[in-house]
């Protein structure tokens, strides 16, 4: 939403269609009007965003899908769902070629993406890929079905780390792919700035440290509490820990009785996000692999360190002593140390500039100069 802001601003006209469940009500940083229910196209307002756009700048469509993750298999009920689906993506692409727009940005790493590629061969399109493995905790991972798919039709890819470049440029010449791969950085989640900031109401405000996130066993909650494990013992835990978020970890249960943290396994709104961060001393994000991450784009909007393991993109937008801290992953005491510096001396925090992602490099996350480098990119495909 951003990009399709800061794009609009320089003259281009832009044209957003958000793949969505039936009846989602909301996607990252943007609230919708209403549900969409019905599988097909809807014209879509925002609620949050209304402000964020001025004069209907931008047209944006939700397009339901009855299964927007899953490919299907062969009971009746799922071929049904299926013929709907592709009724829809069919609908969807012949939309697209009819408005016959400059360039088509797939945004998206999974299925169907590769299904509107395949429909949309022969447009002037390229894919913007998040992820680029199936599964980055794997040592050998493989490329997702999406990155295959634009490698295989020699179709240009926009990443958004170095981690993720590495890897895509290393898959293509596997394949001897001749796709453009470009790298540009992401800045700040802005439609978060729209929601009103509000103390959140456990404890008092600027006192906790947060988690937060869909919840995986890679993302190292049990490495964070051990890690308090030893502040405990230390006498410096002072402070509570809210992890929030949908998902599982066998650690869960643990977190959940310990008298230290506070657990909101749940679907966190939006609104509740922008409350939780806000109102954070600190966000730590203490995972055992990734690639990238948009938990540093949101927390930088509110000036606020993070603390992450020196894994996947993190080190890229992150500095010790300058907007946080890198600690190497699985190093518990490494951990406890970060977050007592964080926590607890105050002086540190005073010198840090939260705000500015990648720290001395931090223009590389500024608007301007990322739709610099997608003016660049439309001129070389």
């Amino acid at each position: 939403m951003p990009l399709a802001k800061h794009l609009r601003k320089r003259g281009h006209s832009v044209t957003c269609f958000y793949l969505v469940d039936p009846a989602t009500s909301s996607l990252e940083g943007i609230d919708f009007e209403r549900c969409y229910v019905k599988p097909g196209i809807h014209t879509a307002k925002f609620l949050s965003a209304n402000q964020y756009f001025a004069d209907n700048e931008v047209l944006i469509y939700t397009v339901v899908l009855v299964r927007k993750r899953q490919k299907l298999g062969n009971s009746i009920l799922n071929k049904i769902i299926g013929k709907i689906d592709h009724n829809t993506i069919y609908r969807l692409c012949n939309k697209i070629k009819q408005e016959k727009y400059d360039l088509i940005n797939l945004v998206g790493h999974m299925h169907p993406m590769e299904i509107i590629g395949e429909h949309l061969i022969g447009q002037k399109l390229f894919y913007s890929l998040h992820e680029v493995m199936k599964n980055h905790a794997d040592t050998k991972a493989d490329a997702n079905v999406v990155t295959l798919f634009a490698l295989r039709h020699n179709i240009p890819i926009v990443v958004h780390s170095l981690k993720s470049f590495n890897d895509v440029s290393a898959f293509s010449r596997e394949l001897s792919s001749i796709s453009i791969i470009k790298l540009i950085h992401f800045g700040e989640f802005e439609t978060f700035l729209e929601y009103p900031r509000i103390n959140y109401n456990e404890g008092k405000n600027d006192s906790f440290l947060l988690f937060i996130g869909y919840i995986l066993p890679y993302k190292g909650l049990s490495i964070l509490f051990e890690a308090c494990k030893l502040l405990e013992k230390r006498k410096k835990l002072d402070f509570k820990i809210i992890v929030a978020g949908k998902g599982y970890d066998s650690i869960l249960p643990t977190l959940k009785a310990d008298k230290n943290f506070i657990l909101k396994n749940e679907y966190i709104t939006n609104k509740e996000l922008v409350h939780l961060i806000s109102s954070s001393k600190a966000v730590v994000c203490p995972y055992l692999s990734a690639s990238q991450s948009g938990i540093p784009q949101v927390a930088s909007l509110f000036n606020k360190p993070i603390i992450a393991s020196n894994v996947g993109a993190f080190p890229e937008v992150i500095k010790t002593g300058r907007n946080g801290i890198l600690v190497e992953p699985a190093d518990k005491e490494g951990l406890a140390d970060a977050i007592d510096k964080i926590m607890r001396d105050k002086q540190y925090c005073d010198n840090l500039f939260s705000k500015r992602l990648g720290a001395d490099e931090s223009y590389l996350y500024e608007w301007n100069f990322i739709c610099n480098q997608y003016e660049e990119f439309f001129n070389e495909i």
